[in-house]
């Protein structure tokens, strides 16, 4: 799913676009699950990842000229979160042009029975993880029959490189032949852990964070964020602990 030299839009822009053409407005979606009222005999509870999302959003919106939706918050559960996906990328607002980052983070687990990935949310039942919200789900919200074509999803979460995988391919496969785009069209997955990895806690948006300043010290962008080139820088900080890879999974789609 991958390439070289496949780069995803990142300079800064101005919030509405101009008449008669002018650069694509980009926003971002933050949020991460800190408390599991359901689980608290199970230490689920990450509260470093609040600092871990305001990371986020100091990047994107700081150095990389995004506008952070602020509607979501943290803490969502499974419906919130997926609504709160809809109905922004349904809006009448959204323009085709327009680019979007999307950050989730928490725990992600592979269901047993069934091998696929999930996302925990604030309202999971841990006695019923059947249930959980499948990461896969995702793309149908965030794409079929919206107005969305520039897609950088982000997630944050032990075994996301399954997670990621799972997106793409529901993504090509449910999603792909509902894509007419007059615009450059592509999708990008940035997970912060190979399939059978654990993620540690912030780390991904420090080596994210460090990666950008770094590629922008070297001359890379702002017009452009090189997906490879980033992932390279990430996967060599040595903040990154050994046992986990920051993986890019790249795709486009038509239809």
């Amino acid at each position: 799913m991958s390439g070289p030299g496949w780069r995803y839009p990142a300079d800064s822009v101005s919030g509405d676009r101009r008449a008669g053409g002018g650069e694509p407005r980009r926003f971002l979606i933050a949020t991460a699950v800190t408390r599991y009222p359901a689980a608290t005999h199970l230490d689920w509870d990450r509260p470093g990842l609040v600092a871990a999302r305001d990371d986020i959003v100091e990047l994107f919106t700081g150095r990389l000229g995004y506008q952070h939706v602020t509607d979501l918050g943290l803490d969502p559960t499974a419906d919130q979160l997926t609504r709160h996906l809809r109905d922004f990328c349904r809006s009448s607002e959204r323009r085709p042009d327009d680019v979007l980052a999307v950050y989730i983070a928490g725990h992600g687990e592979i269901v047993e029975n069934t091998g696929q990935h999930v996302l925990l949310m604030s309202d999971t039942d841990p006695d019923d993880p059947d249930d959980a919200l499948t990461t896969a789900a995702l793309a149908p919200k965030m794409l079929l029959g919206t107005s969305i074509r520039r897609l950088l999803l982000m997630l944050d979460t032990c075994y996301a490189g399954q997670g990621g995988n799972e997106f793409v391919a529901a993504a090509l496969t449910g999603v792909g032949n509902d894509r007419h785009h007059a615009f450059g069209t592509g999708l990008a997955v940035v997970t912060s852990a190979y399939p059978h990895q654990q993620a540690e806690t912030g780390a991904f948006p420090r080596v994210l964070g460090r990666a950008v300043d770094s590629l922008a010290t070297a001359g890379h962008g702002p017009a452009t964020l090189d997906i490879d080139a980033l992932v390279a820088r990430m996967n060599g900080d040595p903040s990154l602990p050994p046992h986990q890879r920051i993986v890019a999974h790249l795709a486009r789609m038509s239809g």
